[in-house]
């Protein structure tokens, strides 16, 4: 028979281990708030906020940049003592590389260079780029005849991407054919030198680049001469492109929200200074397929996120 006092003893025990391990699980930022620094109030900040929140589960204090005097926004951010900080957008993350002593999030943002985060272990979070090899691995199976690459970027935006697709590419069949270019009105006259000589066209995140007016030189360039154009945004798509691969903002807090809780919960081995976006969606114009005469077999369609 089971002495009664032992048992009560064993309950107690077993509550107090029970607790101690919720404990152990328990966010560190229950303790303090994480501040947000939003570059502005647009749609893609706050649905990258959204997705943060979902996966963190903390307590958020919003700052919108655009409303702040640029001078006080590391004062602003500290009055409150935070745990850590999350820069939303390329303009907040500027902001905020000045905070030492705290952890620094970023998403939605161009990452700082290798000279920053090399040096700065406080900082960790998610880039908007799709690897290069991500891009061609993706043509080669939506394209398995094509052998030719042609693409236009300026070096300051995306020499060093186009300089490791360049790398990549050898290994996955493809030639690249880059043409460098600073100065977006002459963008037109360039690509028409591609004429006859790619298979593909390969529109890039690239500023300089990707303005309205190139972007419809390229769709024209694609119809007139028969070559599917690859792109980085679905917007793309729907405008003519054949495929993109993009990446949603509330996917990009969803993921950072995990870096934060895991960084912020002593977890630090494993967590780099950049991150790049775990989920990816590929966007497909079926149509613009058919029209070109580019079979699409049944397994790419099946890959899309987004067929139109």
């Amino acid at each position: 028979m089971i002495d009664p006092l032992s048992q009560k003893k064993h309950i107690v025990l077993a509550t107090i281990v029970v607790f101690l391990s919720l404990l152990s699980h328990t966010s560190f930022v229950s303790a303090g708030e994480i501040v947000a620094l939003k570059s502005s109030s647009m749609n893609p900040y706050n649905e990258a906020l959204a997705g943060f929140k979902s996966t963190c589960k903390c307590t958020v204090r919003e700052l919108n940049l655009a409303e702040m005097d640029k001078r006080d926004v590391k004062e602003n951010i500290l009055r409150s003592k935070p745990v850590a900080v999350l820069a939303i957008g390329s303009d907040a993350l500027n902001s905020v590389l000045n905070i030492s002593g705290l952890p620094v999030f970023y998403t939605l943002a161009s990452p700082p260079g290798p000279e920053i985060t090399d040096t700065r272990k406080n900082l960790s979070g998610v880039g908007m780029d799709i690897p290069p090899e991500t891009f061609l691995n993706t043509m080669a199976r939506l394209f398995p005849r094509a052998k030719r690459i042609g693409l236009v970027y300026s070096k300051r935006n995306t020499g060093d991407f186009v300089k490791e697709a360049m790398a990549i590419s050898r290994s996955i069949r493809f030639e690249i054919i880059a043409l460098e270019n600073s100065n977006p009105g002459q963008a037109p006259a360039l690509i028409q030198t591609l004429r006859g000589k790619i298979d593909v066209f390969w529109i890039l995140p690239d500023p300089t680049v990707a303005t309205p007016g190139t972007i419809d030189s390229i769709l024209l360039f694609s119809f007139q001469n028969n070559v599917p154009v690859v792109s980085f945004t679905k917007k793309h798509v729907k405008m003519g492109a054949l495929a993109a691969l993009s990446v949603n903002p509330f996917d990009l807090g969803a993921q950072t929200g995990e870096i934060a809780l895991k960084k912020l919960n002593n977890s630090q081995s494993g967590i780099p200074a950049l991150s790049n976006p775990q989920k990816i969606t590929l966007s497909i114009n079926k149509k613009m397929a058919e029209k070109l005469g580019i079979p699409l077999t049944d397994a790419v369609l099946r890959e899309a996120g987004e067929v139109y």
